[in-house]
């Protein structure tokens, strides 16, 4: 499983970090607040993760975040 931030289309509304703070964080070169992937390959069984992961993906209004199977 991957974890991806299109930085091209984020435009650092920091729903991601807001809602999955484990996995983002807001990258501290960036004056827009654009986030930065902390986990690139998240564990599936991690239930809890994957509900955070799920809501980042769903809330961030660019559609900038995928979470694609595989490797």
């Amino acid at each position: 499983m991957r974890l991806r931030i299109n930085g091209e289309r984020c435009q650092g509304h920091g729903k991601c970090y807001m809602v999955a703070p484990e996995a983002f964080e807001p990258n501290e070169d960036d004056d827009w607040g654009r986030a930065t992937v902390l986990i690139t390959e998240p564990d599936p069984a991690d239930a809890a993760l994957m509900r955070h992961l799920d809501s980042a993906v769903g809330n961030c209004p660019e559609q900038a975040i995928t979470l694609e199977e595989g490797s």
